[in-house]
């Protein structure tokens, strides 16, 4: 649900949680929920900011 409303928000404090997180998941992709949410949480975690 988090992941479309991710382009309207402009916290880096929660950019650098979800980068944390993505981390942490990239681990885990054999998990097919994992394999299923990453790419999509990579895609806009690449649009935003630096």
């Amino acid at each position: 649900m988090a992941l479309p409303r991710l382009d309207q928000v402009r916290s880096p404090r929660s950019t650098a949680l979800l980068n944390t997180l993505a981390h942490e998941l990239r681990r885990r992709k054999r998990n097919q929920h994992v394999a299923d949410l990453l790419p999509d949480l990579e895609n806009v975690l690449a649009r935003q900011p630096a």
